[in-house]
């Protein structure tokens, strides 16, 4: 026979002969619902067992077996929350590897992204490796500023001009210069080398700052 829980409707298959004429207290294994549950009215006398002290089995805990119905209801639920996982997970993967174009979009969701640690460059193009020195060609001296600039998205990135300020000891800009990039693109990935070089630098300079331009590319001299 088929017991329905009266409180959470969880279905449990049980064995009709257990049952005495009186029936018995059974209760959910699921939400723990106590009710008397009596015997199928169709149960032949003969197939009901011969005890006695009723009392006693009223009091007793019928454990019974989900059912087929019920089981599936369980694995429905773990698909469910595994397919929920996964969307998750592709969002957070798509947040995460498209963060440029997003902050691009959505300038407001850089904040989020700081928070997490993140924080986001939306050029997608990073100096790498730079330094600079010292040189004299014939009688003149020359400073020479070299490096590698890398594209950090998985799209490909225009490449502006490298923008090169000379900075006094108080870190006051007191010139600067436009170089030209050493390629018009890079491919998702990809650096390439620079390298510029300024004649007759001041000689009060103290340190240099490379940033990319927002001006049209110029001309060191």
């Amino acid at each position: 026979m088929i017991l329905t829980c009266p409180s959470c409707a969880m279905r449990y298959m049980a064995d009709a002969v257990s049952f005495q004429p009186s029936g018995r207290r059974v209760r959910c294994v699921q939400c723990g619902h106590t009710w008397h549950q009596s015997p199928p009215a169709d149960l032949p006398l003969k197939a009901l067992p011969d005890h006695t002290g009723s009392s006693a089995l009223d009091s007793d805990e019928f454990k019974p077996r989900a059912t087929q119905s019920g089981r599936l209801l369980w694995v429905g639920q773990l698909v469910g929350w595994l397919l929920l996982m996964g969307v998750m997970i592709g969002l957070s993967s798509a947040a995460y590897g498209y963060r440029v174009q997003i902050v691009k979009l959505w300038p407001e969701s850089s904040i989020l992204y700081t928070a997490f640690g993140l924080a986001v460059n939306t050029r997608g193009l990073a100096f790498r490796n730079a330094s600079y020195q010292e040189e004299t060609y014939g009688n003149v001296p020359a400073l020479v500023v070299m490096g590698e600039i890398m594209n950090t998205t998985n799209i490909p990135q225009l490449v502006p001009g490298i923008r090169i300020s000379l900075r006094d000891g108080r870190e006051r800009e007191i010139f600067d210069w436009t170089a030209d990039p050493p390629i018009g693109e890079l491919a998702a990935g990809e650096m390439q080398s620079f390298v510029t070089r300024l004649t007759r630098p001041p000689q009060h300079a103290q340190d240099l700052v490379i940033r990319f331009a927002e001006v049209p590319n110029g001309q060191a001299d």
